[in-house]
């Protein structure tokens, strides 16, 4: 897979965050999280990469419900001032607005729990190793872990 598809499926990943206690954007995360490692190590692998693009589909459909948010908003500034790939300025976005997000005094309930699942699903398709996320860590760390393998 080529950076640019990792970047894309970057930006992907982050429509089904916005709004993930979505049905899609659970079955999105779902599939980057089943195979992008395949997508990455083996660019003619189609079959991972073709479920790549339905998480991209499944991803979209979650984000046409909710906002941009303060990752999008922050990505667009980042790629217009430094002319950065979108995907990648979301990359490079996405833990610092959901750290942002988790330090909040109103980040409880609803919210809480749903990032929760979120990680949860993260940590149980990723490999043990220092790099990667856990059990039990954060949204944001377990979105970085992940983030850091590519």
């Amino acid at each position: 897979m080529v950076p640019t598809d990792i970047m894309t499926t970057r930006d992907g990943m982050t429509m089904a965050e916005i709004e993930y206690c979505d049905g899609f954007a659970l079955k999105g995360m779902e599939l980057v999280c089943r195979s992008l490692d395949r997508a990455v190590e083996d660019g003619a692998d189609m079959e991972s990469r073709l479920r790549m693009q339905i998480a991209a589909l499944y991803g979209a459909k979650a984000f046409r419900k909710g906002d941009l948010g303060g990752v999008h908003a922050s990505a667009h500034a980042l790629g217009a001032v430094f002319h950065r790939h979108h995907g990648e300025c979301i990359a490079r976005m996405a833990v610092p607005v959901i750290e942002h997000s988790e330090s909040r005094q109103d980040f409880d309930g609803e919210a809480k729990e749903r990032a929760g699942a979120l990680a949860e699903l993260i940590s149980t398709f990723s490999p043990t190793s220092s790099a990667s996320p856990s059990h039990g860590t954060s949204l944001s760390q377990n979105v970085n872990g992940f983030l850091k393998r590519f």
